[in-house]
């Protein structure tokens, strides 16, 4: 919409690469000047190799907030592995805290990558991943699939898990993921449930 009223207000960011150009900033403006038939947009063309544009594409999206955690997490998994970057140097090109740059990795790693899947679907948001990562891999999607269904928030969703790992046993567990509304709204959390029948 902006872009139909205004046209192109901020370049998009790319970098020379195999003969052509591939894009580090800008997909949004890219998909609507194709939609509208725009014939050229305007962009700032760097000489940067691939692990300073995964760096840039962080940055650039820092200030937006259009790159989820996970998102973030992503390519500083493929800065360690493909670049041989220690968590001292990612957080030295970042300009972010070693803290910052451990607690995204961590999203990753204890995250099962069903739920991986769904942040970047847009189905649940990595405020939701920092709870679900409390829990062991084996239990995670049967959260994920609670906090779906009612639709939790993130302070619901850290309340529920806080309850899933305090219930004494398995069965109290099972409660739970039936009736989350007892983690959510009622104190005694640890009782067993009574047979619930609600004409």
């Amino acid at each position: 919409k902006s872009m139909r009223l205004h046209g192109q207000l901020q370049p998009v960011v790319a970098r020379l690469y195999k003969g052509g150009i591939q894009l580090i900033d800008g997909y949004k403006r890219l998909y609507a000047a194709e939609d509208l038939l725009m014939e050229s947009l305007q962009c700032r063309l760097l000489e940067v190799d691939e692990h300073q544009a995964k760096v840039l594409m962080l940055s650039y999206n820092w200030t937006s907030r259009s790159l989820e955690s996970y998102e973030e997490a992503l390519v500083l998994k493929d800065l360690s592995e493909n670049h041989s970057m220690d968590q001292r140097e990612l957080s030295r090109m970042t300009g972010k805290s070693a803290s910052w740059v451990s607690r995204r990795l961590g999203l990753i790693e204890r995250l099962d990558e069903e739920i991986g899947t769904e942040i970047r679907m847009g189905v649940l948001t990595g405020s939701h991943a920092r709870a679900l990562m409390r829990l062991p891999r084996g239990n995670q999607l049967s959260i994920a699939r609670v906090i779906q269904t009612h639709k939790l928030t993130t302070r619901q969703s850290d309340r529920l898990v806080d309850a899933y790992l305090s219930a004494q046993d398995e069965k109290l567990q099972q409660q739970l993921l039936k009736a989350p509304e007892r983690a959510l709204y009622r104190r005694d959390v640890h009782e067993p449930l009574a047979d619930m029948h609600d004409p």
